[in-house]
């Protein structure tokens, strides 16, 4: 979704003063909401799988506030699958940004559900706050993110901080939500055959397994960090370390993969395909160690238990980074680095950020992580 200008285009041009309108028209409407607790509760998550996965205990803490409601996620193609995994919801929908003609009966089918209360995870699209504001919900919670016209819709708003974790943002709407849990952890709970499967595609674990993950998705050109540098970064894993290296990506990363390949000396398997959510998180739960930029791979490792280097240029670790512990976080130092506050809005397209973090620094992380 995040690659489709004509989309992004609609969705601001359009966007923008509809949820101006609608805005100004459900706060004439709106009271604030009655006290009693809802029972049908709406939220709405469409895109960026990493993010799919760091909602997890803000969907925890409305679980655990809310034990008899019955909720419901509207996802995307995008992250329909990721969202099966993370779960914590009663049902999942699917909807389709880019098929707009059937937006009106959509939302039709949401106001027919009657739901009291909607929570809009997402940050920058107008879409997202078009269905909260349209769901015929009393109580909308949201974010209204500087510079994006989507905050009026809500009439419970949070503007998020610039230099707090998402994670944290996501459980602040929670709490405006009316729950209180404060648990951040993040647990992936796989299908036992995504396991067997992976077992089976790797085979007998004889010696550490080290992925490297080069690709960022297709418009996260300016976080990835050049082939050649993971390539020497494998052949330091294989010929120094004695680690079975792997090269992971999705099916629209196969080039960045097969170029690490060509670039290394020393053999290295390459994982990039199709996966479902399941079976790709399960491959990356049997890695000793995931190295990486700033992308959905970097947050399913986390949420597998799976330590991360994680390289960060152009994104702020404060924000992005890997939850948990026994990950490494190297940080460009260029002075304008981080530079990105949302979206994938860069500062530059060149992201010499990237070329800052030297192949020698990830060796070492990489060696005190795989010991």
């Amino acid at each position: 979704m995040r690659g489709l200008r004509l989309l992004k285009s609609t969705d601001y041009w359009l966007g923008v003063p509809l949820c101006t309108v609608l805005g100004w028209g459900l706060r004439l409407r709106d009271q604030e909401a009655a006290s009693a607790e809802p029972r049908r509760i709406l939220v709405v998550k469409l895109a960026a799988v990493g993010d799919t996965v760091v909602v997890q205990p803000a969907l925890r803490a409305l679980r655990q506030r809310y034990p008899d409601a019955h909720l419901t996620w509207v996802a995307s193609p995008i992250n329909f699958s990721a969202a099966e995994t993370v779960g914590g919801v009663d049902e999942l929908r699917r909807f389709e940004p880019r098929n707009l003609p059937a937006l009106g009966g959509f939302v039709s089918r949401l106001r027919d559900e009657q739901y009291e209360l909607a929570v809009d995870f997402d940050q920058w699209s107008r879409m997202t706050a078009l269905l909260v504001a349209l769901s015929g919900a009393r109580i909308r919670v949201g974010f209204d993110t500087r510079g994006q016209g989507r905050g009026l819709v809500y009439n419970r708003p949070f503007v998020p901080p610039s230099n707090t974790h998402e994670l944290e943002h996501f459980l602040a709407l929670a709490r405006l939500a009316g729950a209180t849990s404060n648990d951040r952890s993040i647990r992936l709970e796989l299908p036992a055959e995504a396991r067997a499967r992976a077992a089976e595609r790797l085979g007998v674990k004889r010696r550490k397994r080290v992925a490297l993950h080069p690709g960022c998705g297709r418009a996260g050109a300016a976080r990835q960090w050049p082939a050649e540098r993971f390539a020497a970064v494998g052949d330091f894993a294989a010929n120094r370390l004695g680690a079975e290296v792997y090269i992971t990506g999705g099916a629209d990363e196969g080039h960045v993969t097969h170029e690490v390949v060509d670039r290394m000396r020393a053999p290295a398997a390459v994982l990039c395909d199709e996966f479902a959510f399941a079976d790709f998180a399960a491959l990356i739960e049997q890695m000793d160690v995931v190295v990486c930029g700033n992308t959905g791979a970097m947050h399913i490792a986390a949420a597998v238990g799976t330590p991360t280097i994680a390289l960060h240029g152009p994104t702020n670790p404060q924000r992005w980074g890997p939850v948990g512990d026994g990950h490494v976080v190297l940080q460009s130092p260029l002075p304008c680095s981080p530079c990105l506050d949302l979206g994938f809005e860069y500062g530059c397209a060149s992201a010499p950020c990237m070329r800052t973090i030297g192949v020698a620094e990830v060796c070492q992380a990489l060696g005190q992580r795989a010991q």
